[in-house]
């Protein structure tokens, strides 16, 4: 064992503790242990409104060279009538029951008065076993105090097992949901089956759906998804070593993991897919590209469903905002009267057709994704947006996101 860090530290509250407890508190809180492989706990804690609910998917078992993290929840019973100071730590046993970390994890933080409900504390850490580490269950054990004296205890566990894949066929259907769910349902032990379906099957197939399918955000999602899951690195490795007519969709997943993945198993990839990736400029989309093409919201959608990360909401969201625009009517027009469309016209047009775009697939998406109308409302909420015409327009998705949901809770019934 082992690496240990804290993670997903926010702001801690400020306020000053009153020091006379009149009644024990103890009675109206709890706490819990969570472990889980989710990538984007961080920013729902960052980004996602407090009255609203996190979505937490807990891990079981894992294999060795898996990272997966371990969070606390403090469950609040009754309203806080003043504000709380709770403190504690997290230690980690083996299956053998020997002490794991050299010392144990430190976490606290204060809740202000009025608080209730469930709450996320702002530190964590994050763990990964090693090849040579026992198999069995490990033990994650919590104990915090309140600044009264009154403490409470917890504990969860986690298998290490020898491997978690699981390579049976997948088809269309799972595929599909296997994407659209990773961010918050990770199974990464379907990861290598579901790549495999999609290089064999998956883009034939959808390429049948629609003649201007593009396998690249598909690609991206999986690059995305392994760079958090380094245990199948030797597994994908040899599968790109074995398909060698997709060479470039392995050296295009391969360069988007990172080129830390590549230095480290230059060895064991095949030198074609290595000459594939030399080639490469640049990542397909990065943080700072401006939304120029359609075809940008598709990447950015992948990366969303891989991770669940609030940035690529924002950047979407982010296209919403005022430029020249030229509707298709009137560039139709231009070009019924025989005259070509400038360049600068061409840009225009696609300003509208990105906007449109944009538009659509948030209200889709916060229809299918609630932490996408999350993250819509936070940056509504928080004036995050550009410039008014885009905070009107997310106001807009929103009501339009609302209408749809209701619309399809009663058909379901």
């Amino acid at each position: 064992m082992k690496q240990f860090k804290d993670i997903l530290k926010t702001k801690i509250f400020s306020i000053a503790l009153i020091l006379f407890c009149t009644l024990p508190l103890s009675a109206g809180w709890e706490i819990k242990v969570m472990p889980h492989i989710m990538a984007n706990l961080g920013d729902q804690l960052r980004y996602v409104l407090p009255h609203r609910g996190l979505q937490i998917t807990s891990v079981s078992k894992v294999e060795p060279d898996q990272p997966f993290y371990v969070n606390a929840a403090l469950i609040l019973k009754t309203p806080l009538k003043k504000p709380v100071k709770f403190s504690g730590s997290i230690t980690m046993t083996d299956p053998d029951g020997k002490a794991a970390f050299p010392k144990p994890a430190n976490i606290s933080f204060t809740m202000p008065a009025g608080a209730r409900g469930i709450h996320i504390f702002p530190n964590g850490i994050i763990v990964k076993a090693d090849k040579q580490d026992k198999r069995g269950k490990q033990r994650f054990s919590l104990t915090v105090s309140d600044d009264c004296g009154n403490a409470q205890t917890a504990s969860a566990e986690i298998e290490l097992v020898d491997s978690i894949t699981d390579f049976r066929m997948m088809d269309f259907k799972e595929f599909n949901k296997f994407i659209q769910s990773y961010y918050m349902a990770p199974k990464p032990e379907r990861l290598l089956a579901a790549l495999n379906y999609y290089l064999t099957e998956g883009i034939t197939e959808l390429r049948h759906k629609s003649r201007r399918f593009n396998p690249l955000p598909g690609l991206l999602f999986f690059a995305d998804a392994f760079r958090y899951n380094p245990q199948f690195f030797d597994e994908l490795i040899k599968m790109g070593n074995s398909a060698k007519p997709k060479d470039q969709y392995f050296a295009t997943i391969y360069y988007h993991i990172g080129q830390k993945f590549i230095d480290l198993h230059k060895d064991k990839i095949n030198p074609v897919i290595l000459k594939q990736i030399s080639k490469y400029k640049k990542p397909l989309i990065t943080a700072n590209d401006e939304i120029k093409f359609p075809q940008q919201l598709d990447l950015l959608w992948m990366k969303f469903y891989a991770n669940g990360k609030f940035e690529f909401v924002h950047k979407i969201a982010g296209t919403l905002k005022k430029q020249p625009e030229l509707s298709a009517k009137e560039a139709q027009q231009i070009m019924a009267s025989g005259k070509k469309l400038s360049p600068e016209q061409r840009q225009h047009l696609l300003n509208s057709v990105i906007r449109v775009g944009s538009a659509g697939s948030l209200i889709a998406n916060s229809v299918r994704h609630r932490v996408v109308r999350f993250y819509l409302e936070t940056i509504l909420t928080k004036k995050l947006y550009p410039d008014k015409q885009a905070g009107d327009t997310i106001s807009w998705i929103l009501s339009r996101a609302k209408e749809k949901a209701k619309s399809t809770q009663g058909n379901k019934k």
